[in-house]
């Protein structure tokens, strides 16, 4: 979709002269040919977008139907306290948000997120960000979707101002076409001074969500899927962290933060191959969640990390206690056959 010189000028609302000058300068992108300048609609979509320069969306609809912002936003929905210390972390968890449709490869989003803040960030100024990946073709969406976001914490996206960003509109598009024309929407939208102004005050009072936990859980499986282990590691062992806060708040019980504690000792042993670490982290599920279904579970992989490392006497040690400890779990009736075999003393409640 290219545009001519005095196409740019008019939809930029300046002359000719000045368009050149911009081109020249290197201010603006564009590309010479025969000497004459094109200029693609995306880039000076983008372009308009990062300087703040107000551009009506009319003008980039030539004639056709135009995709509303509020459709959009009701198909994406808002979040409060997306959680992330830095600008991965965000876009990892909202990637995982319940508002991007379930047809989207999140793994692949997440990659086109990135891909697109390392060629140029989407933050616009102000501590608001537009991510949106640079080709809308690839990942299928059917229609036009707007995820509107608060962050947790404030973030660098290394803004054209220089202001971490609170704010986050993640815009998903079916063409070419209709990105333009919601980024160009929602660009002009945000020009106002009382929109401005409320969302402001909604990023300031709302920090944390019943979402934060479902993100943080699902940025990890993501993270999962991309053999990203470190990033895996850090967004589970943030929501076992938060166990007070995910009962108040979120919508999972002890059983789905169990389960982040049995993710990183099973990440730590079979995808980092530290069977210690691993060992620390399964007596952490066995010892610090009283009423979690895997503490056998975690005892019987205790046993089987030493009996692998040829350590039988903990082995048999740890085998021992799953007996004692848990007589009606579901790895005793296993425990009580191998302790005969290992040579291990016999075991029983106490």
């Amino acid at each position: 979709m290219k545009l001519r010189l005095p196409e740019v000028a008019r939809l930029l609302q300046e002359s000719e002269e000045t368009v050149s000058r911009w081109v020249r300068e290197g201010v603006l992108p564009a590309h010479q040919i025969q000497e004459q300048y094109w200029f693609d609609r995306v880039d000076l979509q983008e372009w308009a977008d990062a300087r703040q320069h107000r551009v009506s969306p009319e003008l980039f609809e030539n004639g056709a139907a135009s995709p509303r912002l509020h459709p959009a936003l009701a198909r994406g929905g808002v979040c409060y306290g997306v959680p992330g210390a830095r600008r991965e972390d965000v876009l990892a968890a909202v990637a995982a948000l319940p508002g991007i449709p379930a047809t989207v490869d999140r793994s692949l989003l997440l990659q086109l997120l990135l891909s697109r803040e390392h060629l140029a960030s989407t933050g616009l100024g102000d501590g608001i960000a537009v991510p949106h990946p640079r080709d809308p073709l690839v990942l299928g969406v059917t229609a036009p979707v707007v995820v509107l976001c608060f962050l947790e914490h404030p973030v660098d996206f290394h803004a054209v101002d220089g202001k971490p960003i609170r704010v986050l509109f993640t815009l998903l598009s079916p063409t070419v076409r209709s990105h333009l024309q919601v980024l160009s929407r929602l660009a002009f939208a945000l020009h106002d001074r009382p929109l401005r102004a409320l969302l402001d005050q909604l990023a300031a009072r709302y920090r944390r969500s019943a979402l934060w936990d479902d993100a943080l859980w699902q940025g990890a499986a993501i993270c999962e899927a991309m053999r990203d282990w470190g990033g895996a590691l850090a967004r589970y062992r943030r929501l076992v962290a938060s166990q007070r806060d995910a009962y108040i708040l979120g919508s999972y019980n002890s059983v789905h933060l169990d389960d982040a504690q049995l993710r990183v000792a099973r990440i730590l042993l079979e995808r980092l191959g530290d069977a210690r670490g691993a060992v620390r982290e399964l007596e952490r599920l066995r010892d610090e969640f009283p009423h979690s279904l895997l503490r056998d579970d975690a005892q019987w992989w205790i046993a089987e990390i030493h009996l692998k490392a040829g350590d039988r006497a903990a082995a048999c040690l740890a085998l021992a206690r799953l007996i004692r400890d848990f007589p009606d779990g579901n790895q005793t009736h296993k425990a009580r056959e191998a302790l005969p075999s290992l040579g291990c003393a016999a075991a029983g409640p106490r």
